[in-house]
């Protein structure tokens, strides 16, 4: 324990130095001060426990001192001297909690006995804040292990027969005899929720299946990109009921606040080593339930069958998409698969099925077209809307969309990929003096950079860098033959400000100096002239 003595009387401070036995009370460092003002500079630096101070000072007082203190919330436990015997100094001094008071003379077995309880007062409340701390982080860190253990356990990467052995290492409190509630939560959006969205989610289920008497949860987490995973420890007089109670109110919390669809899947009187196979069955009835809007469900509704998906249009549908009807293909595509959600004929399998066909179906049109199917999906936007395509019929749809929008945009692009290269280098040629780059173009004929890049040397040969140097340089040349146009000028009518650039593009172009060129250039018409 550390103690700061304040008094701007020596004799004061140097009697209580002397008097005071500090290693019986349990004192380890004495500092001193005679103002407030240094007493502020040490309890900035240095740690204290206890601050014994004169009330009466020049400058600032000691209870403006502790006044200070606690508007830092510097954890202190204060006492006060004074000559006076003000009923004033006392009611300050207990409003502003000090923990004792008392008068000049000073008598020093009084003061000793004051400052060693008051030594006392500072341990208990540092054991105290001690424990506070440490209490917060066990229930954090029993909270992150109840988290890794159901997630172990849920996703079956921990033996069902050592699940006691661990939650017995974890301090966790769970026995062979006790039953559990699972819930599958799934979000049937097209995209995914953003960050602020998911850590709302988060919130909600803990809020909401949190606040049930008969049930205690012991952890929400995700399962998948889009499912979530509660798990509730069920208590006595637990009722299979409350389960779709708070679901539904989960689901009316997200539609509200989120603007999100939930489906909900539940289980319950799960024992411990029947976790992992409960929590298999639920992700595959959620997973079955893809076309699902919303709703809550009990794992006993799930029946598995055998669902397939055959395309009898497949035929007609590349003949739409060969002649590049894209909208009719779409409305085709969606009336078929509104069928099959209508009769409960879609399931993860047949999403897969008829996201496989539709593809193959698309890349054989694109190949047959002198399409590369490979580059046109080859972007993040492509494979995100791919993964999704199974998460919900909305995801499903989406994917289709765009599959086809981009397959029919490619189409439109190959028929007229000539004509495209055309305006490219009609546009070049009328505009060499200004700035010109892929991006400028793919603008212009509202294409995608890259796209535009791999088209244009494959028709002409050669980069549209490439080009552009040479039509500058063949420009230039035109121009070097005026002989009273300077040649600074020169470079910078074919878009060259720096000339030392261009006198370099010029030399590797042509093998002499601008200058050079023009003097063989105007020195041969002179010699052509004379022939005459």
């Amino acid at each position: 324990m550390n103690l700061l003595l304040v008094d701007d009387e020596f004799d004061v401070l140097n009697g209580i130095l002397n008097a005071v036995n500090f290693d019986v009370i349990g004192v380890d460092t004495v500092y001193t001060s005679q103002d407030a003002g240094h007493a502020k500079e040490l309890l900035s630096r240095c740690e204290v426990d206890v601050m014994v101070t004169d009330i009466e000072m020049p400058g600032e007082s000691g209870l403006e001192l502790m006044q200070w203190v606690r508007e830092r919330r510097l954890e202190i436990v204060m006492l006060f001297c004074t000559v006076y015997a003000d009923f004033n100094y006392a009611q300050k001094a207990v409003e502003l909690h000090s923990f004792d008071y008392f008068l000049k003379p000073i008598y020093y077995p009084a003061l000793q006995e004051r400052i060693g309880a008051a030594v006392q007062e500072a341990q208990r409340l540092k054991s105290e804040r001690n424990y506070r701390k440490f209490g917060q982080r066990w229930v954090q860190s029993c909270g992150e292990a109840a988290r890794n253990f159901w997630n172990a356990a849920v996703r079956g990467t921990e033996a069902e027969a050592a699940l006691l052995k661990t939650a017995e290492r974890e301090l966790l409190p769970y026995r062979k005899e006790d039953r559990f509630s699972l819930c599958f939560l799934a979000l049937r959006e097209e995209e995914e929720l953003p960050a602020w969205k998911r850590y709302a989610f988060q919130n909600m289920a803990e809020e909401i299946f949190g606040e049930q008497k008969n049930v205690h949860l012991e952890a929400v987490f995700r399962r998948t990109d889009d499912v979530w995973c509660v798990v509730l420890s069920q208590q006595e007089g637990f009722s299979e009921q409350c389960i779709p109670e708070l679901c539904r109110k989960m689901c009316g919390c997200v539609q509200c606040h989120l603007s999100a669809v939930l489906s909900c899947y539940y289980d319950c009187f799960i024992s411990l080593d029947g976790i992992r196979q409960a929590a298999s069955e639920l992700l595959l009835f959620c997973e079955d339930d893809a076309a699902a809007k919303s709703g809550v469900h009990s794992k006993g509704e799930h029946s598995v069958r055998e669902l397939s998906c055959i395309l009898p249009q497949l035929g007609e549908w590349e003949l739409l998409l060969s002649a590049g009807n894209g909208e009719e293909l779409i409305r085709q595509i969606f009336r078929y698969f509104d069928e099959l959600i209508a009769h409960s004929q879609v399931d993860k399998n047949v999403l897969k099925s008829l996201r496989l066909d539709i593809t193959q179906m698309v890349h054989s049109v694109l190949k047959e077209r002198g399409r590369n199917a490979g580059e046109i999906f080859s972007n993040v936007e492509y494979d995100r809307r791919y993964q999704r395509a199974l998460s919900s019929s909305a995801g499903m749809k989406r994917y289709l969309s765009f599959l086809v929008a981009t397959a029919c945009s490619s189409l439109r692009r190959s028929a007229h990929a000539k004509s495209v290269t055309g305006q490219v280098q009609e546009y070049i040629g009328a505009h060499l003096g200004e700035e010109i780059t892929c991006a400028s173009m793919a603008k212009l004929v509202y294409l995608n950079a890259d796209y535009l890049a791999r088209l244009f040397k494959k028709e002409v040969g050669m980069s549209i860098g490439a080009y552009l140097h040479e039509c500058r340089i063949q420009e230039a040349k035109k121009l070097l033959l005026q002989a009273e146009l300077p040649i600074n000028e020169v470079a910078q009518r074919v878009g060259y400000d720096n000339f030392s650039y261009f006198s370099y593009l010029f030399r590797k172009r042509t093998g002499v100096s601008p200058n050079e060129y023009r003097k063989n250039s105007l020195s041969a018409g002179e010699k052509w002239r004379g022939a005459e």
